[in-house]
């Protein structure tokens, strides 16, 4: 059951990254940018 749910979250993911990457893009941008910083 927890394998599924693991999988359901990756596709959801891919769906999101698919339907607003420019959204999912720029937020993981910040991310790396805050890290290097």
């Amino acid at each position: 059951m927890r394998s599924e749910d693991n999988f359901k979250i990756s596709l959801d993911s891919i769906s999101f990254d698919h339907e607003n990457p420019i959204r999912i893009r720029p937020s993981f941008r910040v991310y790396d940018e805050q890290s290097f910083h």
